[in-house]
């Protein structure tokens, strides 16, 4: 059975892949900072942007899918600051980790931080204040993930 270990950095979102055969690594060459800076430009995202910036992460998971079938539901994991912050405002404070983030929950803390601007977005309970500029971002990477590889929950873990 093949485990999926995301880490979702500024500059690239590495993908580790563990099963019976052995163990590698995936990466996709851009991270939080490239995907807020070439995607999401306007103060609230606009509809295309998000579709753009999502569309980005599944293109480069593509690759991954057709190097590997198996990830396919694999048993995911995702890692990063920007994945707690989704977890976070999930529960409206720091989550207890590792957190189980079901599908919907993902989509549901999506649309509404990519809904609001900046300045609505910061006064979110679960969401630290550092994360403001690069939460947006962060969804559209789990959400694509979790699209693309059919998952209805991965574990957020630190």
């Amino acid at each position: 059975m093949t485990q999926v270990d995301i880490v979702i950095g500024a500059t690239d979102v590495v993908v580790h892949l563990q099963r019976a055969a052995g163990a590698s690594v995936f990466g996709v060459p851009f991270g939080i900072a490239v995907l807020t800076a070439h995607h999401l430009e306007s103060d609230p995202p606009r509809p295309e942007e998000l579709t753009n910036a999502i569309g980005a992460v599944v293109d480069h998971l593509d690759d991954l899918v057709r190097i590997d079938p198996d990830v396919i539901g694999a048993t995911t994991t995702v890692r990063g600051p920007e994945a707690e912050a989704i977890a976070a405002v999930e529960v409206g404070a720091a989550p207890t980790l590792p957190f189980a983030l079901t599908r919907e929950a993902a989509e549901d803390v999506f649309r509404t931080l990519a809904t609001e601007g900046r300045a609505d977005r910061a006064l979110n309970p679960g969401l630290d204040p550092d994360l403001v500029d690069r939460a947006v971002a962060g969804c559209c990477v789990v959400v694509g993930v979790m699209r693309r590889l059919h998952l209805s929950v991965v574990t957020v873990a630190p």
